[in-house]
Order: structure tokens, then sequence, then C-alpha cells
């Protein structure tokens, strides 16, 4: 699952530029 997510969270960071990285990957990770 952790794995999933990590990728996930990659794909996010990628998409908006590391603008929102601090906030979207305490969320990510969160839930």
């Amino acid at each position: 699952m952790l794995q999933h997510r990590m990728i996930y969270a990659f794909n996010n960071f990628e998409k908006t530029k590391y603008k929102d990285l601090p906030n979207y990957a305490k969320e990510s990770f969160q839930s």
C-alpha cells in the first residue's frame, strides 16, 4: 500500500510542480 501511495504522490508532485507538496504529502500519507 505504501508503495502505491508513494507512486501516486510522486505523480501528483509532478503535476503540481512542487507547489503543494508539503500539504499534499501530509494528506496523502495520513489518509
